[in-house]
């Protein structure tokens, strides 16, 4: 009876150290570095937090990232949140509770990213770096072109990512950058920084760059963008699908998270709360779904126009050679001006219960014009990057190079173009042999599941 009512009095002990689990307070704030009467507003809002936690979605120090302008534009309004602080604005804090990432302009002078690294005492390399607060697991990306690492999926640096999301046990798992994943704003989407941050282990994705506060929700995951720190707002273009909240006035975001939950709100200059939201943990959080691996083995046809229907699921392509992924096909007549062809891949999977589905993310490479089908109907198109593009791109390495092909996400499908049992996926590369380099290709296509109720 007495190990009855202990173990009865122990159960109710942990539900009431449970219930009494102090929240972590964290403040988001981007594109704020400026010194601006909006700044120094949102500065006070954020105070008025008392945050745990402050992150930032980079460009801290307009316009050039200088030496002589950082502590304006940063200790000035967050000194108190900084440690070690050694500027001219008050003694600091005793911890530091102030962790920015990279953005343009702090990249832009000719000393680089130096007065940012000079400045700060981040972890890791401080250019990306990770931080754990209680149940929030922080993990900053520097998204520039700039970052010596790299900012492909397949990069060192995204390999770090992917690598440190698989061993953190936080429920909240964050991953912050300057270029958003996906953004509405004059900016846009940065689809070569579209990772797979869900199918790694994130919970969430913040970003800045474009100077308004967006709300995206990818296959249940939030991507939330918030670059309404302090300088001149952006407008916001037409909504891209997924965008669900949309707010342009300067503000700041302010989340509490516990073990069990994460309640977001955005707070704007004046008052008010413009867009409140829950933020997933990653037990809500299905794991991804690999329909089409990468690296798996794809029919190919090269340089024939394949039969009518080669698009779709149940087509006869017995007879087209195989190959597995990633390759590349040597275009050997480039050097005497060969004209362009395209190659056709095709390859079949299986699905089970389309319908629990929330939303599917194709890979596609990017050096090479291409189209994708998705049981005969069109889903992606990848044109010639254009000129503000190009410089994301990786180079297509030399004639003979290695077989190595980044997978660069191009869209989010609609999980209702999945039919129960076979479907197919196939895809045309325009091959242009004359523009240096050979055409490498490989692809993947991940589902996700509905978010847990």
């Amino acid at each position: 009876m007495i190990r009855a009512w202990w173990g009865v009095g122990l159960s109710v002990f942990l539900a009431l150290a449970c219930a009494r689990e102090k929240p972590v307070t964290v403040a988001v704030i981007g594109d704020y570095g400026g010194d601006t009467p909006e700044e120094a507003q949102v500065a006070a809002l954020v105070a008025g937090f008392a945050p745990d936690l402050v992150f930032t979605t980079g460009d801290n120090n307009y316009p050039n990232g200088a030496a002589d302008t950082i502590d304006a534009n940063i200790g000035k309004h967050y000194a108190r949140f900084i440690a070690p602080y050694r500027g001219a604005f008050g003694p600091g804090a005793s911890e530091n509770r102030f962790f920015p990432s990279l953005g343009n302009h702090d990249w832009k002078g000719k000393a680089g990213a130096q007065p940012y690294l000079d400045y700060f005492e981040l972890p890791g390399n401080e250019r990306y770096y990770d931080v754990r607060r209680g149940p929030v697991h922080l993990f900053v990306v520097d998204s520039d072109p700039h970052e010596p690492d790299g900012i492909t999926r397949d990069s060192k640096q995204a390999l770090w990512l992917r690598d440190s999301l698989a061993k953190s046990d936080a429920p909240h798992r964050w991953v912050t950058l300057h270029h958003p994943p996906y953004s509405s704003g004059p900016h846009g989407s940065t689809a070569e920084l579209q990772w797979p941050f869900r199918a790694w282990g994130a919970t969430a994705v913040f970003a800045g760059h474009d100077h308004d506060f967006e709300r995206f929700d990818v296959g249940g995951m939030p991507y939330v963008v918030v670059g309404t720190g302090g300088m001149r707002l952006y407008p916001i273009l037409l909504p891209l699908p997924g965008s669900v909240a949309r707010v342009e006035t300067h503000g700041a975001l302010r989340i509490e998270a516990t073990s069990d939950s994460a309640r977001a709100e955005f707070l704007a200059v004046g008052g008010g709360a413009r867009d409140s939201f829950e933020l997933p943990a990653s037990t809500e959080l299905p794991a991804p779904v690999s329909l089409v691996a990468a690296g798996s083995s794809w029919k190919l046809m090269d340089g024939v126009t394949p039969r009518e229907g080669w698009r779709d699921a149940g087509f006869d392509s017995s007879a087209w050679p195989v190959a597995a992924a990633p390759f590349r096909i040597v275009d050997r007549g480039a050097a005497s001006g060969a004209k362009a062809r395209t190659t056709y891949y095709r390859i079949e999977f299986q699905v089970t219960g389309p319908e629990s589905l929330a939303a599917l993310e194709l890979g596609l490479p990017r050096d090479q014009p291409a189209v994708a089908y998705l049981n005969g109907r069109e889903v992606a198109r990848v044109a010639r990057a254009p000129a503000r593009e190009r410089k994301w791109l990786v180079a297509r390495g030399p004639r003979g190079a290695g077989t190595d092909a980044p997978i660069l996400t191009h869209s989010l499908l609609d999980p209702r173009q999945l039919m129960a049992g076979p479907n197919a996926l196939a895809i045309e590369i325009r091959r242009e042999p004359g523009s240096g380099g050979d055409s490498s290709f490989d692809a993947a296509l991940v589902a996700y599941p509905r978010t847990v109720p």
